[in-house]
């Protein structure tokens, strides 16, 4: 049981707050701003997010457990393939930031879908190599 002082400050936010579920693809709210947000407002204020989602698919060559621990996504967004190999089948409402997401993770993949996404990659590809510098040879 907690105590009142602090019961009042989790059903505030509990009664202001809607989740969108699923994993955060951008920077994260500070718990005590929202608190402050919602012992004070008298208005329901709406957070704007991007609304459309968009289903990506990646081929990615690892373990399917080793992408949940890495990616951090939910198991049932992983589809094992074999013991080396998974799909990811998961949503973004940002193509951008899931690019970079699966890039950093510093393991081999290929773009299923949308094709949308292939042109992120392609185009996030060329400008790190250009970044790198135009005249270095590839290994």
């Amino acid at each position: 049981m907690l105590p009142a002082r602090l019961r009042r400050r989790v059903e505030a936010v509990g009664s202001a707050a809607v989740s969108r579920g699923g994993f955060a693809a951008g920077p994260m709210v500070d718990p005590e701003t929202l608190v402050v947000l919602a012992a004070t407002c008298r208005e329901r204020i709406r957070f704007h997010y991007r609304d459309l989602l968009r289903r990506v698919v990646f081929l990615v060559h690892t373990s399917a457990p080793q992408l949940i621990e890495t990616f951090r996504v939910r198991p049932e967004e992983i589809e094992p393939i074999d013991d080396k190999t998974c799909l990811l089948r998961t949503s973004a409402d940002a193509l951008e930031w899931t690019a970079v997401r699966i890039v950093y993770l510093g393991l081999e993949f290929e773009v299923r879908e949308p094709p949308e996404m292939a042109e992120m990659v392609a185009d996030l590809g060329a400008k790190l190599l250009r970044a790198a510098g135009a005249s270095r040879t590839r290994k």
